[in-house]
């Protein structure tokens, strides 16, 4: 059980890392059914007859009712798809974590998986270490590894260094050889910030070094005893060794960061924003919060609503996350939730300082436990501006750091124990072994089953899509309609089905169209605050029913409007649509209000603009012109619009010099040179047009040539 134990915990280790979004779900499916497969084990060894001893402790029972809250949040969840994943990913981390301390694993074991991690993490610095030397990687030389962003893999080294500097000093024998991966990780964690945030990496490792040489001796009682004082003389000899490695490390980083990062070509745009920004993020996070303070929205749904409430500074960012995990926390799970796991987190450290200070441990147990709340320490620190607390490896190691420390409590007598015997009871006496190994294998090939569906259900989307992409519309249908019937609260196959159906039938009957809108119904109430597929189900009444349900259309647009209101196109699509129903007030009102949200919004301005020359009142036209060019000056069509409302109003010498701003902007030549040969027919001046004719024929031309080209 011991060695099934370390191979999935190892395995998991090892692979999580790699993932790089939810979009990665075959991986987090293989970790789903290994936690599911060590559950079934557990089964398995209890029906065998053996005991449990379980921790009687709120650090053991408060994980799982936070994790059957979490369970019951689907109910009331703005997307239940997301927070079933929430719940399956905490759920194989609570699994992996509370399992240990009912097995009681060797020592052995937890030594052979602490080399492991220590072997995994130096493999990952190494190749940081590389993208940084080469400004490799996606964050121009920012170290990531692996990792979706640099800010992950920090925090991800953070939860783990302090354990291995622990190790460091507990370690009796071949101690040297631990500077190796403590310079790598460290270099690592170093090349992984920018700015001023590599000094506070520094900071905190220096925390962990001022800990084990000031506080950690008196806590563990060196200075009592000459085997304590022997000790306490081998932290000081190891403290040398251990500043000169981290002090020339910081050296060497620190000489070259300003030439690395000049020299370097910007690769893209830093992925996340500096804390003035993360202030702004922060500010919407708690408008979420205020529209469900107690219960949330739902786990992990914080980037479907947030859209909402997104500062408009941000209106071609995406933020899956609001870089502050507990105010995120309070969005989904509510207050209630965030108290839970609050507490929880207050008995993980109040047990594991307990632990410190028991006589029942070794000091080796002590070094270790040290390093692991040291460790959780500071990554629940970095995740106050970031989101550690919802990367897989991260919480993965987090709730590993929580079941040592469950099982020392348990080990020093710090906690009651509830043994556990299924033979004992009589309900299970009467069903037999037999009898429970079947129910224990029909339960975990139920369970196996259940947490594929969310794999075997996308592919067969995928498959759709495929055939979508083909334009075989018959076969996409129905890989669509199989996608639901094995997942029926993912929202995208409910759409996409709509969408396959009506490519498949052109010319759509009643019936086919009471489909559609049924599908992208369906697809709404599952995900009602994503934009556009309520976008969808507003075509389709545009399309398909004009002036049956433009009524119904046109408050489908307002309401993409509230669910994203830093998006301008959405606004101009309503304009439209007032135009296109000849509702010519409703559209000068929904104008006048696009322009008081986007000022400098270009498309909306220009048909402000048009609305007013088609009415001719040429002054407002005009002045909203200026009013572009004011706010977008670099947007030199607006010098073309105000030349047109000039020649409308016959100030043709105004106009011409408007046409010449014009011509500044490449691509548009031809009808800028077009339009001032109209002008100058105008104006009576032959000559001057028949040229200007020519030069609209030749820019024309060459426009063409390189659109060919």
């Amino acid at each position: 059980m011991g060695i099934a134990a370390y191979i999935i915990l190892s395995s998991a280790g090892i692979t999580l890392p790699f993932i790089a979004s939810a979009k990665d779900i075959h991986l987090y499916t293989l970790f789903f059914l290994s936690a599911n497969f060590l559950l079934f084990l557990m089964f398995l060894r209890a029906i065998a007859g053996k005991r449990f001893d379980m921790p009687h402790s709120a650090l053991y029972y408060l994980p799982l009712v936070f994790l059957f809250y979490i369970f019951i949040g689907q109910i009331y969840s703005i997307n239940t798809s997301t927070t079933r994943f929430g719940f399956m990913l905490f759920g194989s981390v609570v699994i992996c974590g509370l399992s240990i301390p009912l097995l009681g694993l060797p020592k052995k074991i937890w030594v052979c998986w602490t080399t492991t991690l220590i072997l995994a993490v130096t493999a990952f610095s190494i190749y940081a270490i590389y993208q940084y030397i080469t400004a490799g990687g996606n964050y121009n030389g920012r170290a990531h590894s692996v990792f979706v962003n640099p800010n992950s893999f920090s925090g991800y080294l953070l939860l783990i260094m302090p354990l291995l500097v622990g190790l460091y000093f507990s370690r009796e024998k071949h101690w040297k050889w631990l500077l190796i991966p403590i310079a790598i990780q460290y270099s690592a964690l170093l090349a992984s910030g920018k700015g001023g945030r590599w000094p506070l990496f520094v900071g905190a490792i220096s925390f962990v070094i001022f800990f084990y040489r000031m506080i950690f001796p008196k806590i563990a009682g060196l200075y009592e005893g000459a085997n304590t004082c022997n000790q306490l003389q081998a932290i000081k000899q190891r403290l040398k060794p251990l500043l000169v490695v981290l002090t020339v490390a910081t050296i060497l980083f620190a000489i070259p960061m300003g030439l690395h990062n000049e020299a370097s070509p910007s690769k893209i745009r830093e992925a996340f924003p500096p804390m003035m920004e993360r202030f702004k993020i922060w500010e919407s996070t708690w408008e979420v919060i205020k529209e469900n303070p107690v219960f949330g929205t739902g786990y992990f749904t914080f980037h479907n609503i947030y859209l909402k409430y997104k500062d408009s500074a941000f209106r071609d960012v995406n933020h899956f996350f609001t870089h502050n995990d507990y105010l995120q926390l309070w969005s989904e799970v509510g207050i209630i939730g965030l108290g839970i796991f609050l507490a929880f987190l207050f008995f993980y450290f109040r047990d594991g300082i307990r632990a410190l200070f028991s006589d029942r441990l070794t000091l080796r147990d002590k070094y270790i436990v040290s390093g692991i709340l040291l460790g959780a320490f500071i990554m629940l620190v970095h995740t106050s501006i970031d989101f550690d607390l919802y990367i897989p490896e991260i919480i993965f190691i987090f709730w590993l750091y929580v079941a040592y420390i469950i099982s020392k409590t348990k080990e020093a007598g710090l906690c009651g124990i509830k043994t556990i015997e299924f033979n004992s009871n009589r309900f299970f006496s009467l069903l037999g072994q037999k009898k429970l190994y079947i129910l224990a294998t029909a339960f975990f090939l139920f369970s196996s089953l259940w947490l594929t569906t969310p794999y075997l259900s996308g592919k067969y989307g995928e498959k759709g899509g495929l055939y979508l992409q083909a334009k075989n519309y018959e076969k996409a249908v129905k890989f669509y309609k199989k996608a639901i019937k094995i997942d029926s609260v993912e929202s995208s196959h409910h759409h996409n089905l709509a969408e396959a159906i009506l490519l498949l039938h052109p010319l759509p009957d009643s019936a086919t169209l009471a489909e559609v809108e049924k599908e992208f119904k369906k697809a709404i109430e599952l995900e009602p605050y994503r934009p556009e597929l309520t976008f969808s189900l507003t075509n389709l009444y545009l399309e398909y029913y004009p002036g049956q349900k433009d009524k119904e259309a046109i408050e489908l647009l307002k309401r993409i409007i509230e669910l994203d209101p830093t998006d301008p196109n959405n606004s101009l699509n309503l304009v439209k649509v007032y135009q296109r129903l000849n509702m010519n007030e409703e559209a000068m009102k929904a104008m006048m209000s696009m322009k008081k949200s986007y000022p400098d919004y270009a498309p909306g301005l220009i048909m402000i603009i048009d609305a007013y020359r088609s009415d001719k009142d040429y002054e407002k036209a005009l002045r909203e012109a200026e009013s572009l060019i004011k706010n977008k000056p670099e947007y030199n069509y607006a010098h073309f619009l105000k030349a047109e409302i000039l020649q409308d109003m016959r100030r043709y010498d105004e106009a011409y010099a408007e046409y010449q701003l014009a011509l500044r902007e490449k691509g548009r030549e031809g009808d800028v040179w077009y339009a001032i040969g109209l002008l100058s027919l105008k104006q009576n001046k032959p000559k001057q047009a028949e040229a200007a004719f020519r030069k609209a024929v030749e820019y024309r031309s060459l426009d063409r040539k390189e659109k060919r080209d």
